[in-house]
C-alpha cells in the first residue's frame, strides 16, 4: 500500500499542478497545449498504473479539452 501510495502521489499531484495551469495561465496558446498535453499524458498513466478508473480519465481530459476551448 505505501509502493501504490507514493506512485499514486506521483501522478496525482503533477496532474492537478497542472490543472491549476490550465485555470490560471496568461492565455498563452502554446503553454496551454503544453500542458494539456501533460495532463493527457499522466492521466494514461494513471490509468495504466491503475491509479485513475479510464472513464475518469475520458471526462477529466474532455472536460479539460473544453476550458481550454474557452480559454484559447
Amino acid at each position: 500500500s505505501r509502493t501504490f501510495r507514493t506512485i499514486g502521489q506521483s501522478l496525482i499531484s503533477p496532474v492537478i499542478t497542472t490543472i491549476f495551469i490550465l485555470l490560471f495561465s496568461e492565455k498563452d496558446k502554446e503553454k496551454i497545449q503544453l500542458a494539456l498535453a501533460t495532463v493527457y499524458s499522466l492521466m494514461d498513466k494513471g490509468v495504466k498504473v491503475g491509479v485513475y478508473k479510464k472513464n475518469k480519465a475520458a471526462r477529466t481530459k474532455s472536460k479539460l479539452t473544453l476550458l481550454t476551448e474557452k480559454i484559447a
